[in-house]
């Protein structure tokens, strides 16, 4: 379930690649069986410049990764992707966006970016992620 309230306060407003890397994050989580802060490592593969790049954002706080805990980079890529790791077992998933997400993003602009964003958070996982297992 997404907390509107803590994301705002966190990211300083509602948007949909927050609230996809949140969810990203939490579903990792919950897949790995891993424990927040410190019981996980993520790479987040996304572009240089927000909004994109909001998906660390998500991330960063649905997992409690943090750059400076050293268990969370980031790596410049054309497409979003996660690759999160159960630091205690080693087991990882890679978590990609699907192409019917990736068709709903078009530029959308004030009251009408959060709409969209709640949208995206009430979306069924299998609409919104693919999940691949590392080997």
């Amino acid at each position: 379930m997404v907390d509107f309230d803590k994301i705002i306060d966190f990211h300083g407003h509602l948007g949909p690649y927050l609230v996809l890397g949140y969810r990203a994050g939490e579903l990792a989580l919950e897949k790995l069986s891993a424990e927040r802060h410190f019981g996980i490592e993520v790479t987040v593969h996304c572009p240089e410049n927000p909004p994109p790049r909001c998906f660390i954002d998500g991330i960063q706080l649905s997992t409690g990764a943090t750059f400076g805990k050293n268990n969370l980079f980031h790596q410049t890529a054309p497409e979003l992707s996660a690759f999160f790791t159960n630091k205690k077992t080693g087991k990882s998933i890679e978590i990609q966006l699907t192409d019917s997400i990736k068709k709903q993003f078009i530029p959308r602009i004030g009251p009408e970016l959060e709409a969209f964003a709640r949208k995206v958070a009430a979306q069924p996982v299998e609409e919104v992620f693919i999940i691949k297992e590392v080997l």
